[in-house]
């Protein structure tokens, strides 16, 4: 039996509680037995907390990229603006957010 080694996930945003379910069929056949497969989730990116004394912790913005300096980042670095990461925004960040924290006053118009 080959095992499927590699299967892609497109980028998402993940916040907590998120899950991931793998509904395509099995490609690698049928298991012996007695047999389980275990899987393995590689994450290349950022996890953001969504504690109140964390740095932007109610919102994924600003979105981390490859190549900053640091979280939060500096003023004179931006998260890329080329179409790629444009139909990345598009695609993924469709959400709405939740508001995990109350306001401590009442919204003044």
């Amino acid at each position: 039996m080959k095992p499927n080694l590699i299967a892609k996930i497109p980028p998402a945003v993940w916040s907590a509680k998120t899950w991931l379910q793998k509904q395509s069929p099995d490609q690698n056949g049928a298991l012996p037995a007695g047999w389980k497969r275990d899987f393995l989730l590689l994450v290349d990116g950022w996890a953001k907390d969504a504690d109140a004394n964390t740095a932007f912790s109610q919102s994924v913005l600003p979105l981390p990229f490859h190549g900053m300096s640091g979280y939060p980042y500096r003023t004179d670095e931006h998260f890329p603006n080329d179409p790629e990461h444009a139909q990345y925004v598009s695609d993924y960040l469709t959400r709405p957010a939740l508001r995990l924290i109350r306001p401590l006053a009442p919204p003044t118009e």
